[in-house]
C-alpha cells in the first residue's frame, strides 16, 4: 500500500517542531501530503468537572483563560507550519491533496485524545516526537497515536533526522504488534529501500520469538534480505539492549511492535516500548 497521506499532530510547543520537520522530510521522499494537525482545548471541557461550588464569574474566567491560551497555542503551531513549509519548500494545500508532496495545517477544538484518534485512523502514517519524559505531552499523544489510531507511527527523536533507513533493524518477538509493523505499508516500504535489514531475535526469556526463518523468508518474497542477530539474555531492561543491538549493527532506523503486553503492566512496571519512547537517538517504525 502507498503512503499518501502523513499526519503529524501539532501542539505549537516548541519541542513539537521536530515534529514537522521531519514529517515534511518523510513526505517528500514518499510524495505523501502531510497534514499537520493541531487540537484546541474546549474551554467547557475546563471546567467540566470542576463547576460544582463555583460561581458563574470563576467559570467564566476559566473558560476566557483558556480560550486565550488555546488561541495563543494554535497560533504558534500555525506559525510553526507555515515557516517550517516555507524553509522545506513544501507547497501548501487548503486540505488533503493526493497530488504527490504538499502540506496542509487543519486545527480542531476538543478532546485530544478523541479528535487525534478518529484523524489518525484516516493517515497512512503518524510522524511524532520522541517522549521527554513524565509530563510531556508528546508522551500522551505518542500513546493515542500508538493505542488508539491502529495506524503505524513513525517514532523520531527530538531533533531534525535528514537521512534514516539505510540499515534497518527489526525486534522480532513473534508477537501481533511485530508483525503489524513489519507487514504495514509503511514497514515493507522502509524495509525494501534499506540497504541492510537485521531481525534481531528476542531471547525466549522475554517472550517466545519463534517463527524467525518464516520472517526470513517473509521478506525474501518481498526482494527484502534480512539477516538475523540473537540478543542474548540480559540484566538490562530489554528495550535498552534492542536500542544498544541496533546501535551495534549499524542501524539507522529500528521496526518495532508497541505495547505487546498490556499498558497497564507497562505503566506498572515499565517495558520496552516505555524505554524505546523515551530513550531512542534513531527514528523507530511502531505498530500496535
Amino acid at each position: 500500500m502507498a503512503i499518501k497521506i502523513i499526519l503529524a499532530p501539532m501542539s505549537g510547543a516548541e519541542s513539537a517542531e521536530a515534529t514537522l520537520v521531519n514529517a515534511l522530510h518523510v513526505g517528500r521522499h514518499l510524495g505523501a501530503h502531510v497534514e499537520a494537525f493541531h487540537v484546541s482545548l474546549d474551554p467547557r471541557d475546563s471546567v467540566a468537572y470542576m463547576a460544582e461550588g463555583m460561581t458563574s464569574n470563576m467559570i467564566q474566567d476559566i473558560m476566557s483563560a483558556v480560550e486565550k491560551e488555546g488561541g495563543e497555542r494554535r497560533e504558534r503551531a500555525h506559525e510553526q507550519f507555515t515557516r517550517l513549509c516555507q524553509e522545506a519548500d513544501a507547497p501548501v494545500t487548503e486540505g488533503l491533496s493526493g497530488a504527490g508532496f504538499s502540506a496542509s495545517f487543519s486545527n480542531a477544538v476538543g478532546r485530544e485524545d478523541d479528535l487525534l484518534a478518529v484523524r489518525g485512523r484516516l493517515s497512512d502514517l503518524i510522524v511524532a516526537s520522541r517522549s521527554g519524559g513524565k509530563g510531556d505531552t508528546q508522551r500522551t499523544t505518542l500513546e493515542i497515536a500508538l493505542l488508539e489510531t491502529g495506524r503505524p507511527v513513525l517514532l523520531a527523536p527530538p531533533g531534525p533526522v535528514r537521512e534514516f533507513g539505510k540499515t534497518i533493524s527489526i525486534a522480532w518477538n513473534g508477537s501481533i504488534e511485530a508483525v503489524r509493523a513489519i507487514g504495514a505499508g509503511a514497514g515493507l516500504h522502509f524495509l525494501g529501500e534499506a540497504e541492510k535489514a537485521v531481525i534481531m531475535v528476542v531471547p525466549e526469556a522475554f517472550r517466545s520469538a519463534s517463527h524467525v526463518d518464516e520472517l526470513v523468508a517473509y521478506l525474501a518474497c518481498h526482494d527484502i534480505k534480512a539477516d538475523v542477530a540473537e540478543i542474548t539474555e540480559s540484566t538490562q531492561p530489554i528495550g535498552l539492549v534492542l536500542l544498544e543491538k541496533s546501535k551495534e549493527v549499524g542501524a539507522d532506523m529500528m521496526v518495532m511492535g508497541a505495547y505487546t503486553h498490556s499498558r497497564l503492566r507497562h505503566m506498572m512496571l515499565g517495558g520496552p516500548t516505555s524505554v524505546v519512547l523515551q530513550k531512542s537517538e534513531i527514528p523507530v517504525l511502531m505498530a500496535h
